[in-house]
């Protein structure tokens, strides 16, 4: 299918994915850091300050844009692996992905959750309100 002047879909292609990797970076440098050799994500000194939510959506919003760009094979998340990276505590962990799938800002089961494309938007312009 061509984009040319003759296609009355020109204008709804996009040379961009559904994911805008600027936009998520730029929301979320203040918080997070990526190892460059190993791709592995780390809060930074402002982002052990977010509250669990913000936590775990920074994390989880920092792998979907590693996932974007070919670095990680997949963008999900468990509550073991936040257990694990971030260093909350269970007892923290499942009542928050609870609250984070009622909100719509999570979707999945058990051991596999991942933020919907159509939440993106949402959670960078909650990071971008963050004094």
């Amino acid at each position: 299918m061509t984009t040319g002047q003759n296609n009355p879909l020109a204008e709804l292609y996009t040379q961009s994915g559904p994911v805008n990797i600027e936009e998520i970076a730029s929301s979320l440098k203040r918080f997070v850091s990526i190892q460059n050799n190993t791709d592995k994500i780390f809060l930074k000194d402002y982002g052990l300050n977010l509250t669990a939510v913000q936590k775990i959506l920074a994390y989880a919003l920092t792998k979907k844009m590693l996932k974007e760009t070919g670095k990680i094979l997949k963008s999900s998340i468990s509550g073991s692996e936040i257990e694990l990276e971030i260093g909350l505590k269970r007892g923290t962990i499942d009542p928050t992905f609870k609250t984070l799938k009622e909100r719509g800002l999570l979707l999945g089961t058990n051991k596999d959750y991942e933020i919907p494309n159509s939440s993106i938007k949402e959670i960078i312009d909650d990071f971008k309100k963050i004094k």
